[in-house]
């Protein structure tokens, strides 16, 4: 038993995580309005950035820690094929990255910069799907039986129920939900009671590397649904308005510490675009036109970056200096640190494979960093939750 589970002796009940975040969900209302107060806000470590991710952040006047966020959403994107091995382990890319910043602050504009290119290709795709739908759709019955219907691998979603969501990973297992309201899609998890705990332990499984998504409902032949999928890597990013940070979850939850927070308090600046990212747009065409498995190693020079970063983590979460929220976050920065660090080696070489280089584990240290110290921006933790 963990140290979460029930002390018998005691006749004590300590909650676990998923009894924690189902709590949170469960009080949540459109009624919720906190104050929200805060340390000053980082800036988001440019200087330390090179290649495409770079180029991308440096292409446009919008605020810079949401469009280095977004580009890291979009990197992850298109390194779904890559699979990091990490002590033996898989490491995927999957970011959960909300765009936290004040109305009129730029999000939804960042996000549209830096999924420009992905949604261009992605068009084409959904374009020779259709057309090939429309074929099928014009078969005779008896042959349409025979032909299981063209499937649509475009990589980006918008809005969706879980079961939409594991539907669309069957069908292609490679899938960014690219939110126009990512409050929107948390709030969704209570919408029914009876359902929304299933739901969010279903979006925790697909944070996690190395299992595979299952879903099931019980139904006769044709209304049943047993849907699995071996490799699932599931990207979510969307903006987020100051009011709504309490949705991210509770504490002592396992919701709050996989989100992978880009933080800005600067109005938009609407003015022309600097220049358009080539180096940026090149390497979305590159990877996105190449769905082979490739296999990077965290070994050597990196993996010596990465230990000393964990371990200074480590330190920093045992301390007892940061609130429950940074601790909890600390816990997971190695997990999310290895997960930035595939991101960047794959976005500077598209078509590579081998041992990650120290310079995008050394990027990867020091964005976690940001993280961190974005977390550590949200002062009083109380102000993320219900009823502050």
């Amino acid at each position: 038993m963990s140290s979460r589970d029930t002390d018998e002796d005691a006749r004590v009940h300590v909650p676990t995580d998923d009894e924690l975040d189902q709590k949170f969900l469960e009080g949540l209302t459109d009624d919720d309005t906190p104050t929200v107060t805060h340390r000053l806000i980082p800036e988001f470590p440019l200087d330390a950035i090179t290649g495409p991710w770079a180029d991308l952040i440096g292409s446009t006047e919008l605020p810079t820690q949401l469009v280095a966020g977004a580009g890291l959403a979009a990197m992850s994107t298109l390194a779904a094929p890559v699979t990091g091995w990490h002590y033996g382990k898989p490491v995927w890319p999957v970011m959960w990255v909300p765009l936290i910043s004040t109305q009129g602050g730029g999000k939804s504009h960042a996000q549209i910069r830096a999924f420009s290119k992905v949604r261009e290709l992605d068009k084409e795709v959904r374009r020779q799907h259709s057309a090939a739908l429309k074929e099928w759709k014009m078969l005779p019955a008896k042959e349409r039986k025979l032909y299981p219907p063209p499937v649509n691998h475009a990589h980006l979603m918008g809005d969706h129920t879980i079961e939409k969501l594991y539907r669309m990973l069957d069908q292609e297992p490679h899938r960014t939900a690219v939110m126009d309201e990512l409050a929107k899609l948390i709030k969704s998890f209570n919408a029914y009671k009876v359902t929304s705990s299933g739901d969010l332990e279903k979006y925790l499984e697909l944070w996690t590397p190395g299992l595979e998504a299952t879903y099931h409902r019980v139904g006769d032949g044709v209304h049943g649904i047993d849907i699995y999928v071996e490799r699932p890597i599931f990207n979510l990013v969307g903006p987020l308005v100051e009011s709504n940070l309490r949705i991210l979850g509770e504490d002592d939850g396992g919701f709050r510490p996989r989100w992978f927070p880009f933080r800005s308090q600067e109005r938009a600046v609407w003015a022309p675009d600097r220049y358009e990212p080539e180096e940026w747009n090149d390497m979305c065409k590159a990877l996105y036109a190449n769905e082979e498995p490739r296999d990077w190693f965290f070994n050597g020079k990196a993996l010596d970056a990465w230990e000393e970063a964990y371990a200074r983590w480590t330190a920093e979460e045992l301390s007892g200096r940061d609130s429950t929220m940074v601790q909890a976050a600390l816990i997971k920065a190695n997990d999310q640190c290895l997960r930035v660090a595939l991101a960047v080696a794959v976005s500077h070489d598209p078509g590579g494979h081998g041992d990650i280089p120290i310079e995008a584990m050394e990027q990867a240290v020091i964005v976690t960093d940001y993280a961190m110290d974005v977390w550590r921006s949200i002062d009083p933790p109380e102000a993320l939750t219900i009823g502050a």
